[in-house]
C-alpha cells in the first residue's frame, strides 16, 4: 500500500446502481459505485491503494447478487488487467467494467482474459479511450454508452452506432435513462439494457436496501 493512505475498509461504502434489462424492465444486474461514509462524495480513485479497496470492497458484496442470479459490474482500470486474474479470482457472473480514464491498447491481454472466463463491458462509451477500448475487444462483452451521448445523440446515430458494436458481438447499456422517454429511445435503438434514476430504478442504494427493494 502506499505511504501515507490510510485503510478505507471502514471509510468508504458501496452502492448498488441497478440495471434492468430493457423490454421487460426486470433488474438484471447491478453495478458497484464507491462512495465515502457519511456523505455521497466519491473516493480519490486516482489512487491506486484507494482504487484497489474500493474494487476489494465492491467484489466482496458482489457474491450475494450473484447468488439472485444478476450480473454485477466492477469498475477497473487499465493498468489493473496485467494482475486481473489475482485481483478477481472468481470471474464468473463479473463484468469488467473497463473505465475510459487510461488506454489498454493489447488486445492479446483481453484475448487471454476471456479464454479464462473474464467478462468486459466498456465504460462511458464514446468518451475517453472507449472506442480504442472498443476495437481491442473483439469477441463479446458489453458496452456502457455514456448518459451525455445517449441524450445528446439522434435516434438514428446511436441505432449505427449499435449497429457497429454488433459486429464486435457486444450488448448494450444506455446510462442516462430517467425519464419514460428515455427509456423509450433506449428500446427504438436497440439497446438490451437501461440504467439511470428511473422511478423504476430509483438511486444507487446499499446492498441490504438493493434486496429489500429489487429481490424480495
Amino acid at each position: 500500500m502506499e505511504s501515507g493512505v490510510l485503510n478505507l475498509q471502514d471509510m468508504i461504502r458501496i452502492v448498488w446502481q441497478p440495471i434492468a434489462e430493457t423490454t421487460s424492465q426486470l433488474v438484471r444486474g447491478a453495478e458497484a459505485l464507491a462512495r465515502n461514509v457519511g456523505d455521497v462524495d466519491i473516493p480519490d480513485l486516482k489512487n491506486r491503494s484507494i482504487a484497489l479497496q474500493c474494487l476489494n470492497k465492491a467484489l466482496a458484496e458482489a457474491h450475494r447478487l450473484k447468488a439472485f442470479g444478476l450480473f454485477t459490474s466492477v469498475n477497473v482500470e487499465a493498468w489493473m488487467l496485467n494482475d486481473l486474474d489475482q485481483l478477481i479470482r472468481e470471474p464468473d457472473g463479473i463484468m469488467v467494467e473497463l473505465t475510459e480514464r487510461e488506454e489498454m491498447d493489447r488486445p492479446e491481454v483481453f484475448t487471454a482474459l476471456q479464454a479464462k472466463g473474464y467478462q468486459f463491458m466498456i465504460d462511458d462509451w464514446p468518451d475517453g479511450f472507449s472506442r480504442n477500448h472498443l476495437k481491442a475487444l473483439a469477441h463479446g462483452g458489453m458496452v456502457k454508452i455514456s448518459h451525455e451521448y445517449f441524450r445528446s445523440s439522434k435516434q438514428d446515430d446511436l441505432i449505427r452506432d449499435i449497429e457497429d458494436m454488433r459486429v464486435h458481438g457486444m450488448q448494450v447499456v444506455v446510462e442516462g435513462v430517467e425519464t419514460d422517454e428515455h427509456w423509450n429511445k433506449a428500446i427504438a435503438v436497440g439497446a438490451e439494457f437501461v440504467q439511470g434514476f428511473h422511478p423504476r430504478l430509483g438511486l444507487p442504494i446499499p446492498l441490504k436496501e438493493f434486496e429489500q427493494r429489487f429481490l424480495k
